[in-house]
């Protein structure tokens, strides 16, 4: 009898707690679109693991970590425009990106004068957003697969 209701406490506890956990770990952020080749990363390719995925990112200083920072993979969602007065260019969908460079600086990370947390490739820019906005804000967290 005391087993069961342990474990009732328990699946109430876990279908409270799991959403809680998940918006605890997603941060806020920017994007913009790169456009290809990504001929200059600075990961060497034997660092990612899926070299022929198209949905892939360069991380600003925000999430750098340095060279370890490379072939991981973050859930990236789009929340809606970064200027005040516009539509949401949001699609709805999310997307899982893997990091392939660094910006080095505030100049090449930058759109409109805002340095921005990610840029990212343009699949994986369109899956998430109108690609006419120059820059949208994100929640974003890393994944572990």
């Amino acid at each position: 009898m005391g087993a069961k209701i342990l474990i009732s406490i328990l699946v109430v506890i876990s279908i409270y707690l799991v959403p809680m956990t998940y918006a605890q770990y997603m941060y806020s952020g920017t994007a913009s679109v790169r456009p290809a080749p990504y001929a200059d990363r600075s990961c060497p390719d034997e660092t990612i693991s899926d070299l022929n995925n198209t949905c892939v990112a360069i991380a600003g200083d925000a999430v750098w970590e340095g060279p370890q920072t490379c072939g991981t993979k973050y859930f990236i969602n789009c929340t809606g425009s970064t200027i005040q007065g516009l539509p949401c260019p949001c699609t709805g969908k999310s997307v899982v990106v893997t990091i392939v460079e660094h910006c080095l600086t505030s100049v090449t990370c930058s759109v409109n004068g805002n340095f921005n947390t990610f840029q990212l490739s343009q699949e994986a820019f369109l899956e998430i957003a109108d690609p006419t906005y120059p820059n949208i804000a994100i929640e974003y967290k890393r994944v572990y697969y």
